[in-house]
C-alpha cells in the first residue's frame, strides 16, 4: 500500500468509528430525554434517602478493604449525605430560591403598602 491509501483507509477507519460513537452518544441522549423526571428524582431520593443500613454500611466496608487490599486501587463506595453537605446545598440553593421568593415579596409588600396608603387619606367612621 502507499502512505496515501494507508491514509485513506485510516481515514476511512476514524469516520466509522465517529459514526459509530456519535450513534451510540445519541442513543444515550435519547434515553435521558425520555427518562429525564425518572432520573432526576431517583437522583435526588438516592441522595437524600440513602438505602444503606448499618450492616450493609460494614460489610460494603470490608467489601472495600478487601478488594483495595486486592487490586491496590481504590473503588467508589457509596456515600451518604452528612448534615455538612446539605447545608452546603442549601446554601447553593440560596440564589435560586431568591429568585423565587423576590416577585412575591415585592406583590405581597406593594399590596400593603397600598392599602396602608388608601386607609392614611380615607377616614373610617367608628
Amino acid at each position: 500500500m502507499t502512505p496515501l491509501e494507508i491514509l485513506q483507509a485510516e481515514k476511512e477507519r476514524i469516520q466509522q468509528e465517529c459514526f459509530i460513537k456519535e450513534t451510540d452518544l445519541n442513543n444515550h441522549f435519547c434515553y435521558i430525554q425520555q427518562n429525564a423526571g425518572t432520573l432526576l428524582l431517583s437522583g435526588i431520593s438516592s441522595l437524600l434517602f440513602p438505602r444503606n443500613k448499618t450492616n450493609q454500611k460494614k460489610s460494603n466496608a470490608n467489601k472495600t478493604q478487601l478488594s483495595l487490599q486486592a487490586t491496590g486501587q481504590p473503588t467508589a463506595t457509596n456515600s451518604t449525605l452528612s448534615i455538612k453537605d446539605l447545608m452546603g446545598l442549601g446554601k447553593a440553593l440560596l440564589p435560586a430560591a431568591w429568585e423565587v421568593v423576590q416577585p412575591i415579596l415585592i406583590s405581597w409588600g406593594m399590596r400593603k403598602m397600598t392599602t396602608w396608603v388608601s386607609n392614611l387619606f380615607t377616614k373610617k367612621k367608628k
